[in-house]
């Protein structure tokens, strides 16, 4: 049993989806975060197989909630991988897979759409907004995170973040 103040987010790695195979597939690696255990090589292949895999799922569903945050997530941390792990794809492998911040924050608010009480989602969101200098928009999104119920200990953990964030953006 994890303790009280584990990190959710290697929780969600053991969640099993029972939607499609692609779904599950595109909700499988990044929901712990883009892997730094493995060489450039390997996390090439999974980054593309990944963005295959969120696009099949979301061809089969296009509101799939969790498709739709993994891919924005997956955008938003590609779009944030250092200069060197750029670089080394780049050259070893003719190519970044397309990923993007303002993608990343498009998908983030498609989904604040179609699901606005998505703690994680929201405080993604605003974290995005914030690395591209919309401050005011992310406060905006942490005000309003402020009054969606708590359900979850893991929507404890990321109100509490949400709660930190906007105090620092104030």
């Amino acid at each position: 049993s994890a303790g009280a103040n584990s990190n959710p987010r290697s929780r969600r790695r053991r969640i099993s989806n029972p939607a499609s195979p692609a779904i599950q597939g595109a909700i499988r690696l990044p929901s712990g975060g883009i892997r730094t255990d493995v060489d450039i090589a390997t996390e090439r292949v999974e980054l593309q197989t990944a963005q295959d895999c969120f696009r099949k799922a979301l061809q089969i569903d296009p509101n799939h909630v969790k498709s739709l945050y993994t891919l924005a997530k997956w955008n938003d941390e590609v779009s944030s991988l250092n200069p060197a792990a750029k670089a080394a794809l780049k050259v070893f492998f003719g190519g970044m897979p397309s990923a993007s911040i303002e993608e990343a924050i498009r998908l983030y608010q498609e989904v604040r759409k179609l699901s606005p009480t998505f703690i994680l989602n929201n405080y993604d969101l605003a974290v995005a907004l914030k690395k591209t200098g919309k401050s005011d928009q992310a406060i905006s999104i942490l005000n309003a995170q402020m009054k969606h119920p708590i359900k979850s200990t893991e929507d404890q953990f990321y109100k509490n973040l949400s709660k930190q964030l906007l105090a620092s953006l104030q």
